[in-house]
C-alpha cells in the first residue's frame, strides 16, 4: 500500500522577523514575495508571525511560520526536495529550523528536530 501523506508543511523559525525570513527565501527562489506569499511551481509558501511566540521556549513558539502547500501539479519528489533547499538555506544563513509535517522523516535531521540547538 503506498504511504498517503498530508502535503501541508509548517516551518517554525528562530528569527525575529517575518522579514527576514522573507528575504532569505526570497533570495533562494530568485523570486520577490507579493506580501507574505511566494508561489513556485513546486510550493505555495506564506511566512507568517507565529502567534504562539513566545509562550515557551518550545521551537512551535518560534517567532516566524512559514507555511507551505504542495500545488497540485507538482511532483512529490520536487516538492520534498524544495523543502529540503528551504531548511537548508536556512540553516546556513545562521537560522534555526524545525518542519512539522507527515514527512519530516524524509527531510534533513529529520525536518531539523535533530539539530535544535538549545
Amino acid at each position: 500500500m503506498a504511504e498517503e501523506l498530508d502535503d501541508y508543511c509548517k516551518i517554525f523559525v528562530d528569527l525575529v522577523s517575518t522579514t527576514a525570513v522573507t528575504n532569505l527565501l526570497s533570495e533562494l527562489a530568485d523570486e520577490p514575495f507579493a506580501g507574505r506569499t511566494i508561489e513556485l511551481s513546486i510550493m505555495i509558501i506564506d511566512v507568517l508571525e507565529n502567534p504562539d511566540a513566545g509562550l515557551t521556549d518550545d521551537f512551535v513558539t518560534w517567532p516566524v511560520l512559514i507555511e507551505i502547500e504542495k500545488p497540485p501539479d507538482a511532483a512529490w519528489e520536487d516538492y520534498i526536495a524544495g523543502i529540503d533547499r528551504v531548511l537548508v538555506h536556512l540553516w546556513g544563513n545562521g537560522a534555526q529550523a524545525v518542519t512539522a509535517c507527515d514527512f519530516e522523516h524524509k527531510l534533513p535531521w529529520s525536518g531539523g528536530i535533530r539539530r535544535v540547538v538549545n
